[in-house]
């Protein structure tokens, strides 16, 4: 989807995409994600970039739905919404509701939290890693020597700077694991096409 509309941005000369994602599909990215194990990214994934624009981020649905009755605007609903087979619908219909303004409140403060300290946390990752060897190699001694939170945190980092963004939580904390305790030799799979080669002395990410 969102590969069709940067295209049909680029070829229509648009300055952006706008998206009308309302704050409710904030929260339910947010507790998607952390179910998903994807951490504190996964945490303030949904935001406005320069080229993607979403203006209505802290509007909750319902004030939405008040505005159109209000102008008489017809609400078209995609009848699949219903279906709690799907992850996000179940969260949607049946755990989101349960949220009193407390609680949105309180989660709304989490995901700002993760918003702000984000970027320096980025900043930091990013510091360390331009230290390495390569952009794809990892100094093995050095990384078993880091607390294993932090130790994880680089292996996401390391991933998302080489392109690779479909991970979770289980995924690194195996990737991390490995890359500390394997014998030299052995590999780790990340997905059908990257692997982690370990070595004495260092990790590298290589295409299977």
């Amino acid at each position: 989807r969102y590969a069709f509309l940067r295209r049909i941005r680029q070829e229509s000369g648009a300055r952006a995409i706008i998206t009308a994602h309302h704050e409710d599909d904030v929260f339910e990215t947010a507790i998607l994600n952390l179910l998903r194990g994807t951490g504190r990214k996964g945490l303030s994934s949904l935001r406005s970039t320069e080229e993607l624009y979403r203006p209505l981020l802290e509007t909750p649905k319902a004030h939405i739905h008040a505005y159109a009755r209000k102008h008489g605007l017809e609400w078209r609903e995609d009848s699949t919404n219903q279906n709690v087979e799907y992850l996000r619908n179940y969260v949607r219909l049946s755990i989101l509701p349960r949220f009193d303004p407390a609680a949105r409140q309180r989660l709304r403060e989490l995901i700002r939290a993760a918003q702000a300290g984000n970027p320096e946390i980025d900043g930091l990752l990013a510091g360390q890693l331009q230290m390495q060897p390569g952009s794809d190699e990892l100094d093995r001694q050095w990384f078993i020597m880091l607390p294993h939170a932090v130790a994880r945190e680089i292996v996401a980092a390391w991933l998302r700077r080489l392109g690779i963004a479909d991970f979770d939580r289980r995924l690194l904390e195996r990737v991390t694991t490995a890359a500390k305790t394997y014998a030299p030799g052995k590999r780790v799979d990340i997905n059908r096409r990257w692997v982690v080669l370990v070595g004495k002395d260092e990790l590298r990410l290589v295409p299977r």
